[in-house]
């Protein structure tokens, strides 16, 4: 969890348990979606299957504060075997080998933070806050029932923290990761 029900109750916003734990998880579900990694930051096992690295030394993961490489097409790799600097992997020996049709590179390795930053937590309270005061349901912001037309107000979340100098940390822990096809 990025926030905690006491964190929110130090911040003023109050109601029963349920409510607030639903908040909790909505804000950080909404984060995750700002940020556009549906997994979230906090630390765990990451799986990528990459093309075009046969024989690669050096390797781009997409998430970030790697801190362990699990394996290559299931072939344990120790760690004198690599170095990690931020999300570039190196390896002391090539990439041999694929996997089956359709020749790809699967690599497991463990990425995110133990500890939530500050900053993060900063923004999840900014979006409870948000939450709490706004009275669209759902997260959307106008609804029709003619033709079932529904406006979502993404960005009007994003405009909010924007307005408290916040975008910038969305930004921060953005994804910005370029597939290859």
């Amino acid at each position: 969890m990025y926030i905690t029900i006491a964190d929110l109750q130090a911040q003023g916003i109050t109601g029963e348990s349920s409510y607030l734990a639903s908040l909790v998880s909505r804000v950080e579900a909404t984060f995750n979606s700002l940020i556009g990694i549906d997994e979230g930051v906090m630390s765990q096992t990451r799986t990528e299957k990459l093309e075009n690295i046969l024989n690669a030394t050096e390797i781009f993961l997409r998430y970030q504060k790697p801190t362990s490489l699990t394996s290559i097409n299931a072939q344990v790799i120790s760690s004198g075997d690599y170095t990690l600097l931020g999300q570039k992997l190196l390896l002391k020996n090539p990439v041999s080998s694929l996997s089956e049709f359709p020749f790809l590179c699967t690599i497991v390795y463990v990425a995110g933070y133990t500890d939530i930053p500050e900053d993060i937590k900063q923004v999840c309270l900014s979006l409870a806050s948000y939450f709490q005061n706004t009275k669209t349901a759902g997260g959307i912001s106008n609804f029709s029932q003619d033709l079932l037309s529904v406006t979502y107000g993404a960005k009007e979340i994003y405009d909010y923290l924007d307005s408290l100098g916040q975008s910038v940390i969305i930004n921060k822990y953005k994804d910005y990761y370029a597939y290859s096809l």
